[in-house]
């Protein structure tokens, strides 16, 4: 791997598309974010920046943070032909040896982080060599052979926006973050677990396919935040893309993510905790009732029960464990076709 390669997949080096970063704004626009300030913390050659400066003209400040020095540059080259432009800040910096809590407490009003974090994972960064991450610690809360496997893999987008989630603890202001939808939905669900003060949350799909040439399911993850005098609120709406006007509220009730609350709602008599312990599929606990053997007196089941079905009702059995034993690939083709 050379090394440019391997720098732009140790940084998520994937920038976001300048009609995509405004398109979002105009949405934050219309969804009623009206921020005082605009923060991106890995803001790259800039994309989100100039769509602010163009969608967010009350903003009284506008930062850029970004490890790389060249992007800077760039970013400060295009600044020269945008209007409104001496609002934005820029700094050279690295987001995981920076203190955002002092950073972030210095700054008054509404804030909005928007932005593009990198879309790898930290096992990623680990067979590449790289050193773009977080000091590691167990901060999914695995047990121990879970920590040390492969589920304590995690994208570094997760962590990061974790990391965002504490910033506004105490504070009004809105995040607005395009990632994976798995990794929305880790956010969210945290979110829930932890009684955050969300007030309203929306996920939006986009075309990662279209717009960075990825082939995976990914969002704009919206997240509005009170100062913890209101009543937190986890659910939230599901749009199928930027110009998506309708969608369809969701939410977590007892553990699960819902699709359809107002179907839960009436429903929800229903749930509750079974004295049996099922396995997952219920012909495995109701085998005796479900197969049957040919003999010579009919279909018999599991009890020995004779028993008349109808032929529309009835199906060819060969388990697994039969496939995977002795039996040959002629004798299953006769079987079937005997049947």
């Amino acid at each position: 791997m050379n090394e440019n390669r391997k720098r732009q997949i140790e940084f998520g080096d994937f920038q976001t598309p300048d009609d995509l970063a405004l398109n979002v704004c105009q949405r934050l626009a219309g969804l009623g974010i009206c921020p005082d300030i605009v923060i991106e913390p890995t803001c790259g050659i800039g994309s989100f920046i100039v769509a602010a400066c163009q969608t967010f003209p009350q903003a009284n400040e506008i930062y850029g943070f970004e490890i790389n020095h060249n992007y800077l540059d760039v970013l400060r080259a295009r600044l020269t032909y945008i209007e409104n432009a001496e609002r934005v800040r820029l700094k050279q910096t690295d987001f995981f040896a920076t203190d955002w809590h002092t950073t972030i407490g210095k700054l008054n009003g509404s804030v909005l982080v928007i932005g593009n974090f990198p879309w790898v994972t930290n096992s990623t960064q680990s067979i590449i060599g790289a050193n773009n991450l977080p000091e590691k610690t167990n901060f999914q809360g695995h047990n121990g052979f879970e920590a040390i496997s492969g589920k304590a893999n995690f994208d570094i987008s997760e962590w990061m926006l974790l990391e965002v989630l504490r910033w506004f603890k105490g504070r009004v202001g809105n995040v607005a973050m395009l990632i994976k939808t798995a990794v929305a939905r880790k956010i969210l669900a945290h979110a829930e677990r932890q009684g955050t003060a969300v007030q309203d949350a929306f996920m939006i799909s986009i075309d990662a396919k279209k717009h960075f040439g990825a082939a995976v399911e990914a969002c704009l993850l919206v997240m509005c935040f009170t100062d913890n005098t209101q009543k937190p609120n986890h659910d939230y709406m599901i749009f199928d893309s930027l110009y998506d006007e309708k969608g369809r509220r969701v939410g977590h009730r007892g553990g699960l993510i819902v699709g359809d609350l107002a179907t839960f709602s009436e429903c929800a008599f229903l749930v509750g905790q079974s004295p049996q312990k099922w396995r997952s599929g219920v012909k495995h606990d109701a085998s005796a009732v479900m197969e049957f053997t040919h003999t010579a007196h009919g279909l018999k089941n599991g009890f020995g029960e004779v028993v008349e079905i109808e032929s529309d009702y009835l199906f060819p059995l060969l388990k697994g464990s039969d496939i995977g034993g002795s039996l040959s690939v002629g004798f299953i083709k006769h079987y079937v076709s005997d049947w």
